[in-house]
């Protein structure tokens, strides 16, 4: 069992031929009336909180099915999380930037963001058992290892130069990738590509929320003293 394990950890890390590229940290998907400018907070600790929560009890897990399996390195397990966090960052100033506000101007408030649920899984079972049970042969003849899904729920907040929260959305977001030799991803990236679905997705579903509220919105912060 314990072989099968650690060679199955083998594909997930380094089958992958495919890479994160600067187009998936953007889209263009804007608002009809993109809000002035607004500056960039994410709430790191629940972002950072809610990837190692998971990463920690996937470890554990794998531990109790298959004592002495795997155990990343504490510079892997810092990877694992902080560049997820990283990935966050650059995505959300993107959306905030590219399809919520206007790029320049003087800034009339924040942005702040915060992850309220987390949750990753593999949803492609039916390409785990076969690559596990053949040790690996059918995904050299193309067949994914496995998928990776994650799940989230998104919160955003408009917040004026004075502190004042004049909107408050949340959203769901899921988003999957595949690991696979030739054309997927390693199961690391498989993990960035997916929580970068899921907060694009996440962000689509705030996005159709605000839509209502864009006009009042505009307004107030525009009424409101900028921050140069």
């Amino acid at each position: 069992m314990r072989h099968i394990f650690v060679f199955f950890v083998c594909i997930s890390l380094l089958a992958g031929c495919r890479f994160l590229r600067i187009s998936d940290f953007h889209r263009q998907a804007p608002v009809s009336q993109p809000l002035p400018h607004l500056g960039l907070q994410v709430h790191v600790e629940s972002f950072a909180l809610l990837f190692g929560k998971e990463l920690a009890e996937r470890i554990l897990v794998s531990n109790a099915i298959d004592p002495g399996s795997y155990i990343p390195p504490p510079v892997g397990i810092l990877a694992q999380v902080g560049q997820p966090v990283h990935d966050v960052f650059l995505l959300l100033g993107n959306e905030l930037n590219e399809n919520f506000v206007q790029a320049t101007g003087d800034q009339r408030g924040k942005a702040r963001f915060k992850l309220i649920y987390y949750n990753r899984f593999n949803s492609g079972w039916g390409y785990t058992i076969p690559s596990v049970l053949t040790f690996g042969v059918v995904n050299i003849f193309g067949l994914p290892a496995k998928v990776t899904r994650s799940e989230m729920e998104l919160q955003m907040e408009i917040v004026d130069n004075a502190g004042n929260v004049l909107a408050h959305y949340r959203a769901p977001g899921a988003g999957k990738a595949k690991v696979a030799m030739y054309y997927g991803y390693s199961g690391f990236g498989a993990m960035r590509k997916a929580n970068l679905l899921a907060l694009q997705d996440a962000m689509q579903g705030i996005k159709q929320q605000m839509e209502a509220d864009l006009p009042e919105l505009h307004t107030q912060l525009t009424a409101d003293q900028p921050t140069r």
